[in-house]
């Protein structure tokens, strides 16, 4: 595993992730210092979580968590997104 590797936004479809053999029930993705929603002002994300999603089997996520933080870094606001509640 490389910085470059891990820091490719095609995720899941890079080649190491679909190549291993067996089952992949849930998958969790956590990404760092990027908007992932326009849903709320997510600001302070440098070296913080931003989001992290949540995949089944299927190919778009199940629920995500956005961050929002703070001056002083601290959780200012925190978003959840249940996609099965189709709201």
């Amino acid at each position: 595993m490389t910085q470059l590797i891990s820091r490719d936004f095609n995720w899941p479809n890079v080649p190491w992730m679909t190549a291993t053999t067996g089952n992949k029930e849930q998958l969790t993705k956590t990404v760092y210092d990027a908007t992932g929603t326009t849903r709320i002002n997510q600001q302070n994300l440098r070296n913080r979580v931003s989001y992290t999603q949540l995949f089944d089997t299927e190919a778009d996520y199940a629920s995500a968590t956005y961050y929002a933080y703070d001056i002083h870094g601290n959780v200012d606001i925190l978003l959840q997104d249940y996609r099965a509640l189709n709201l």
